[in-house]
């Protein structure tokens, strides 16, 4: 199911490659089918189910609009400040995944 949910994702940013503008196009793709998933798909399926009760938790659903946007920032940083990304600008992501992890865990 991962694989189907990312597979877009990964072949569009492939097909971007390394061209003028690649980097832009892989990065509007991916805040795209992020704000996709978010918005149209969860509220899709909240209205697929209306004999079922379907609740979204608030606190949990507010700490993951938190995160996505604390991504998007350092991401919209990378992309006006620095203008590249590199192995350090990546670990950055990795460490808000982290960070991601151990507040979901606690």
């Amino acid at each position: 199911m991962a694989l189907g949910n990312g597979a877009p994702d990964v072949f569009a940013a492939i097909a971007a490659g390394g061209d003028e503008g690649g980097l832009n196009l892989q990065v509007a793709s991916l805040i795209g089918s992020s704000f996709f998933i978010v918005t149209v798909v969860m509220g899709v399926s909240l209205r697929a189910a209306p004999e079922r009760k379907i609740q979204v938790t608030r606190n949990f659903f507010i700490r993951d609009v938190i995160f996505l946007i604390i991504t998007c920032i350092y991401l919209l940083f990378i992309l006006l400040v620095l203008k590249y990304i590199d192995i350090i600008v990546s670990l950055g992501f990795v460490l808000i995944y982290i960070i991601f992890v151990a507040v979901v865990i606690i």
